[in-house]
């Protein structure tokens, strides 16, 4: 694991995101960051340990899938199913 003060990229965020249905104004709420910070981390933008762990609690998961590919590089955009 990469030491607390790192700057890390977190390829999988997207991922994640979608897999919760959340949007990115959601997560941020619950982050406690804003819309473009986590487009920008979506996009290839590195975050610090501190928000790697904010955004993996707010996600529901462990931080190191964050900071992993995810799962399935063609399954990362879910659509919600419809009400």
């Amino acid at each position: 694991m990469p030491p607390w003060s790192a700057i890390t990229p977190t390829p999988a965020l997207r991922y994640w995101r979608s897999q919760r249905f959340l949007t990115r104004d959601e997560l941020g709420e619950r982050a406690g960051l804003n819309s473009q910070t986590l487009h920008a981390l979506e996009h290839g933008g590195r975050a610090s340990m501190s928000t790697v762990l904010r955004l993996a609690e707010a996600l529901g998961v462990p931080h190191g899938d964050l900071i992993r590919q995810p799962p399935n590089l063609n399954a990362s955009i879910v659509t919600p199913p419809a009400p």
